[in-house]
């Protein structure tokens, strides 16, 4: 398969046009997911030339993150992780908070449990979004 990629101000890896999102892999709201299943899908998106893996911390309250992070284990490099700002969830929802104490300066009030459910530190991999965040803000 030949996929066609970009590139991004900012990230060094050429971004596959089509990426792979997983919501349903969180879980929640979909009945369910097979983790196995799950990291043999984010894994043979790679495999195939997809390396855009869309996730976001409500997708499963941050189950879906933890299975990306444990389907990138040893391949993290070869993966573009995007995500969401501005969505907390609460009393069983989600709700938007894009107040301008939210997310401190620069993307240290994302990042942290974002590298955290991914397994691995990614230094500066969200720096580019966090500087787009924070110009959009004003």
């Amino acid at each position: 398969m030949n996929v066609e990629t970009t590139r991004i101000d900012g990230i060094p890896t050429p971004v596959s046009r089509i990426g792979l999102g997983t919501w349903a892999i969180g879980g929640w709201m979909w009945g369910g997911a097979d983790d196995n299943a799950s990291v043999a899908t984010i894994r043979s998106a790679l495999d195939q030339g997809i390396n855009l893996i869309d996730t976001a911390p409500v997708y499963g309250f941050g189950h879906s993150e933890e299975v990306v992070g444990k389907a990138l284990a040893g391949m993290r490099q070869h993966a573009v992780i995007a995500t969401k700002v501005a969505l907390e969830w609460g009393d069983g929802g989600v709700r938007r908070n894009s107040t301008p104490g939210a997310y401190p300066a620069g993307n240290r009030g994302f990042t942290a449990p974002l590298a955290h459910r991914l397994h691995r530190p990614v230094p500066g991999a969200l720096a580019g979004h966090a500087g787009a965040v924070r110009r959009h803000r004003g």
